[in-house]
């Protein structure tokens, strides 16, 4: 039987640079086409930003970006 450690996380704001890092590695293996200066671009430029971050013990596996549009 495999045990799952998933935990979650929330920031708000904008990310460390040591997030972003996790954060484009995942968008760049997740993604067929990936548009890194697109992701870094919106990431810096959204202020009131959520990020909830899944992690397999201290691996980031996951994340959903949440912000107000228009």
């Amino acid at each position: 039987m495999v045990k799952n450690n998933i935990s979650y996380k929330t920031i708000e704001g904008i990310p460390s640079e040591k997030l972003y890092q996790g954060l484009a590695k995942l968008y760049y293996s997740l993604f067929e086409d990936p548009d890194l200066k697109f992701f870094k671009q919106r990431s810096d430029e959204q202020l009131k930003s959520l990020y909830v971050l899944a992690y397999n013990d201290k691996v980031l596996i996951g994340f959903k970006i949440g912000y107000p549009y228009n």
